[in-house]
C-alpha cells in the first residue's frame, strides 16, 4: 500500500493555516481526489486529538454531519479471511472525529457478525485487511493461549502491550497516561482476572523500557482505575 505523505504546517493552504493554530497542529494529508485536507489538531479539552476536513470547494472545515454523509456504503469484500467473510465500511469516532475503516467479521453461512475490528484511516501507511481481521482472531482466541503461560511471560507480554499503547497515544499529540482508564483495566481484566497481583510488575519493566518514574506511573494507573 502506497505510503501517505504528510504535508507540513507551513505547506498547507493559507486558507487552513488561518483556522489552525499553529501550537496545535499534529499532521496533515492532501486528498487528491476532492481537493480537501485531512488535519488534526489537539483538543487539549479532551487530552485527545482532533481530525477535521477543509473543503477546498467550500473553502471552510466540513461539519461532521456533512463527512458521514460522505461514507461510502457498507461493502462485502470479493475475498475471505480464514474462511470468515469480510463487510468493509467506515465510521467517524465519536469524541475525536477520526475517520476509521472498520470489518464487520461474518459466517458465510449465516452472514451472522462473529467479531469486528478497524484501523485508522489517516496514517502514513494502512495496514492490510487481511492482517488487521487475522489479528482479531488471533485476539479472539489469545484468552485460552494465556492462560498457559508463567507469569513471567504474562509481565513480559503486558509491558510491551502498555508501551505500544502509551507510545500510539504520544503520537497523536495526547498524553500518555490518558491509557489508564477503565476501558484499559476491564480488557486486561477479560484477560487475566488477577491483573492486579501483576500490574506494578509491569510498571516496573514499563518505567525501565521508557526510561520514566516508575512510581509516577504507578500513581498514573491507580487515578485511572480508580
Amino acid at each position: 500500500m502506497a505510503m501517505r505523505e504528510r504535508i507540513p504546517f507551513a505547506s498547507l493552504p493559507a486558507e487552513v493555516k488561518a483556522i489552525v493554530e499553529v501550537d496545535d497542529f499534529i499532521k496533515a494529508y492532501a486528498l487528491p481526489d476532492s481537493g480537501n485536507y485531512i488535519f488534526w489538531t489537539r483538543n487539549r479539552s479532551l487530552g485527545k486529538q482532533r481530525e477535521n476536513e477543509f473543503s477546498a470547494e467550500l473553502g471552510r472545515s466540513l461539519e461532521r454531519a456533512e463527512r458521514e454523509k460522505m461514507l461510502p456504503a457498507p461493502q462485502k469484500l470479493g475475498f475471505m479471511v480464514r474462511g470468515f467473510s469480510i463487510i468493509k465500511g467506515f465510521r467517524l469516532e465519536e469524541s475525536t472525529d477520526c475517520l476509521y475503516e472498520t470489518y464487520a467479521i461474518c459466517d458465510p453461512e449465516s452472514q451472522q457478525r462473529v467479531l469486528e475490528c478497524e484501523q485508522i484511516v489517516f496514517v502514513p501507511i494502512m495496514r492490510a485487511i487481511v492482517d488487521v481481521v487475522d489479528d482479531a482472531l488471533d485476539k479472539l482466541m489469545f484468552p485460552q493461549e494465556y492462560a498457559g503461560w508463567s507469569e513471567d511471560e504474562k509481565v513480559m507480554h503486558w509491558t510491551q502491550f502498555l508501551y505500544r499503547a502509551r507510545r500510539q497515544a504520544g503520537e497523536t499529540g495526547s498524553d500518555p497516561n490518558v491509557v489508564f482508564d477503565t476501558a484499559l483495566l476491564e480488557y486486561m481484566s477479560s484477560i487475566d482476572p488477577n491483573i492486579r497481583s501483576i500490574i506494578h510488575q509491569v510498571l516496573d519493566r514499563l518505567a525501565g523500557m521508557e526510561v520514566v518514574s516508575a512510581t509516577d506511573l504507578n500513581v498514573a494507573l491507580e487515578k485511572g482505575w480508580r
